[in-house]
This record gives C-alpha cells, structure tokens and sequence, in this order.
C-alpha cells in the first residue's frame, strides 16, 4: 500500500525497519508537524479514517453516478450544496474541481493509469498509503513500537480494500489525491514522477504488486 511513496523516496517497501539516524523524526517535524507520539497518532488517525484530505474531493467523485455527463455530474454538485446552504464561493469551487476531475482522468487514460472506460472513484488510497508510511516513520522515530506500526499498516490495508477492486484502482486514486493537492493541473513533476512510479509498480517483474494479488 505505500509502495507508491517508497519508489518516490527510493526507499525499500517491504520493511518498517529504519536506519536509527534520526531522519525519520526531522521528516516528521518538517514535513506534518509531529513532533511527539501523541502527534503521530492523531495523523494515523486521520490518514486511516481518509480525513487527511479535502473531503470535497470525495463528496464530487460521490456525486458522479455511472454514465453521467459532466453537465448532469456539476447540476448534481450544486444541488448536493444548495440542500446544505454552502457558501456560493465554495460552491463554485467544487464544480470547478469536477472539470479539473476529468482532466487527470483524460490524461490518465492517455498514460496509463485508467483503462478507455475507467475513471476514478475514490481518492481515501491517497490517505492508505501515506498512512502505511507514516507507520514506517513513526517507528523509525521512536514514537511507536514495531506491533503498533504493523497494525496500522494492516489497517490501511482492509480499508483500501473495502474500496478497491485492483492495485491499478488504488494508485489512481492515490495518483488523484496527490495531484489534486500538489500539482493543481499542471501535469509538471507531481505529475511526471506519479506516473513513472505507477508504471513501475504495476508493470515491473520484480514489483510487489506483481508479485501479490489484490486483497
């Protein structure tokens, strides 16, 4: 499950194992503000419970019923929001994002990472497989012991499960969620580097997900 940020790192995928330099609680501290086990449980949490993201992003994808356009797919989204008064701006923000929605999936398509008829539904992979790295770090800094670290990586497991049918599924929608937080439509190095380490998960002999059936 975090094998996506592990060929990124370039970082082995198959242990929870670190080196003991201390990397791992300045990666912590710089990059989520953990500082502490108490800190690194809470971003368990809410990585396990895919609430590390915009939950906007989800509740558009949920919007999106099969065969939909995207005229019907945008009407639906400001329904969803007019029955529960959000704000015009905010609004507008979310219709905006289902355009944005199908330019990665188009793209996705083209490189890859989508079948000619699949799209995305769900982007929680984007928080499982942080999640499964965070359980790496979060040993590596001493915030937990191996056993907590592995449940947690066990978790993230079930839970993408229960929303996934494949490892292409799940990187798609991990591939979305990263993009829709970082690359912003640019399709730059965000992009460029999900794609490779995509390609080489699901294509490489020598990858685990080759090597493992889904579930």
């Amino acid at each position: 499950m975090g094998a996506h940020l592990a060929v990124s790192n370039g970082v082995a995928w198959n242990t929870l194992g670190g080196d003991g330099s201390g990397d791992d609680r300045a990666l912590l501290e710089r990059d989520w503000g953990v500082t502490d086990a108490a800190g690194w449980r809470e971003q368990v949490r809410a990585l396990l419970d895919a609430e590390n993201s915009d939950p906007g992003v989800q509740m558009v994808l949920d919007r999106r019923e099969p065969g939909m356009a995207p005229a019907s797919w945008r009407a639906s989204i400001a329904a969803w929001c007019a029955e529960r008064n959000v704000s015009e701006a905010t609004t507008r923000h979310v219709i905006e994002m289902s355009g944005l929605i199908l330019r990665y999936e188009e793209r996705f398509r083209a490189d890859g990472l989508l079948g000619p008829d699949e799209r995305v539904e769900s982007v929680y992979g984007y928080d499982f497989g942080r999640a499964v790295n965070m359980a790496r770090w979060g040993l590596g800094a001493g915030f937990c012991e191996a056993d907590e670290a592995e449940k947690c990586v066990t978790t993230a497991g079930q839970r993408a499960h229960r929303v996934y049918g494949s490892w292409e599924s799940f990187s798609a929608g991990y591939v979305l969620g990263r993009m829709l937080r970082f690359d912003e439509g640019e399709f730059g190095q965000w992009y460029a580097r999900s794609v490779v380490g995509h390609r080489i998960l699901a294509e490489d002999p020598a990858s685990p997900w080759r090597r493992m059936a889904w579930g």
